[in-house]
């Protein structure tokens, strides 16, 4: 089973990948990036350190798809899909949270189909990290 979590952003609004570790830092989220990866380009497994361990996600940056025409204000969407590695969807909503904060993004839960935003998204990766790992 894979869980997807989206985050729609303009893409003029796309965070370089060290301004969303310095976020994550400032966070005091335990979570660093794989700073050699392009963002805008790479379609694939992310690979990251999160408390010491390699985990990381399945990432995406696409256009919104006119089935997305809540988030037609937003250009492009990512796509951020675990499976059922707890740390790995750790990673995810961290991410998603510290985009969505950076870019004035929307994240949308795939399974729930809520959307929240940054504050509402890190609020579940902790709660998930303090009662599971």
């Amino acid at each position: 089973m894979s869980v997807e979590n989206f985050v729609f952003i303009n893409d003029s609004d796309l965070p370089e990948v060290n301004t969303v570790n310095q976020k994550l830092s400032e966070m005091q989220v335990d979570l660093v990036l794989d700073a050699q990866i392009d963002p805008r380009t790479h379609n694939g497994y992310w690979s990251a350190t999160f408390h010491g361990n390699n985990s990381g996600f399945g990432w995406t940056y696409d256009n919104v798809s006119s089935v997305q025409k809540a988030f037609q204000d937003k250009s492009k969407v990512i796509t951020l899909v675990t499976g059922n590695d707890l740390q790995e969807l750790c990673c995810a909503l961290y991410v998603a949270g510290a985009i969505a904060s950076l870019s004035d993004g929307i994240v949308l839960d795939g399974d729930s189909g809520e959307t929240m935003d940054a504050e509402g998204i890190l609020m579940i990766a902790q709660e998930i990290l303090e009662h599971n790992l």
